[in-house]
């Protein structure tokens, strides 16, 4: 299955004012270990959330400007770099804002040691579903879940990914590679960077997911494939994003030689 397509290195330490007002002017679009090194020096502080927790993440506002010349490879790979950068602080940022209370973290601990299949789902979806944005490690946590070897298990997990993705993952339209951001330019906002680093994210992550419903889709049990089938009709009735790859999915689905559904 194929997935669709619609650096220079940190200024040197110098002693002279004009080398010192260069560097800082450039620190904008310095790759990601560089804005580390100067980031992570604050302290152990957690910070404060540049993107307020949201639903629905690309309802999230932000101001829109005219469309800018289009940016060089090397700017863009400089963008990516402090977007994966910001997004990863703000997630951990998140984790130890006041949206969450002790009381809820340690919980969400506990059931994730020792709490059953079912807790972990529900506990996750619900996670996930308060801000998308802010919880990549749980959307991997509930991809993982999808690959399980129990049949059970991977087709509960799935059925939770459907849901998150038609409820709250995916908007209206289809989703745009970072690169592809029309307004991006070295002049774009942190929060504009987050936004379309997770978008970017979220894309490849789509992919592993509709890989996950493929492999179950030509399971020998028909209880399996039925519901994978199910699944590729709800994403491709509902949501645009890989619809090409849905239509495929689900024409290979109605010649499959075993199918039970109507």
């Amino acid at each position: 299955m194929d997935e669709d397509e619609d650096d220079s290195f940190p200024p040197k330490k110098s002693q002279n004012l004009q080398s010192k007002r260069e560097a800082k002017s450039e620190t904008r679009l310095q790759p990601e270990s560089t804005l580390q090194l100067q980031t992570n020096g604050r302290g152990q502080k957690p910070g404060k959330l540049k993107l307020e927790p949201h639903a629905l993440w690309y309802e999230i506002e932000h101001p829109s400007a005219a469309p800018p010349a289009s940016p060089n490879t090397e700017t863009i790979t400089h963008l990516h770099a402090r977007g994966k950068y910001l997004l990863q602080a703000e997630a951990e940022n998140y984790v130890s804002s006041n949206h969450l209370s002790s009381s809820d973290r340690q919980f969400l601990s506990t059931i994730m040691s020792s709490g059953t299949q079912s807790d972990k789902l529900s506990a996750l979806t619900l996670s996930v579903s308060s801000s998308p944005l802010h919880c990549q490690k749980q959307l991997d946590a509930l991809m993982n879940m999808a690959r399980k070897k129990s049949r059970n298990d991977a087709v509960q997990a799935i059925a939770a990914l459907k849901d998150l993705l038609i409820g709250n993952l995916l908007p209206n339209r289809k989703l745009v590679y970072f690169g592809k951001q029309i307004s991006l330019s070295s002049k774009s906002t942190d929060e504009e960077l987050i936004l379309w680093t997770f978008e970017d994210w979220l894309k490849g992550w789509y992919f592993q997911v509709l890989q996950a419903i493929e492999g179950l889709s030509t399971d020998s049990l028909p209880f399996v494939r039925n519901h994978m089938i199910s699944y590729i009709f709800e994403l491709l009735r509902d949501k645009p994003e890989q619809e090409q790859l849905l239509l495929r999915l689900l024409v290979n689905k109605l010649v499959y030689p075993y199918r039970k559904c109507g």
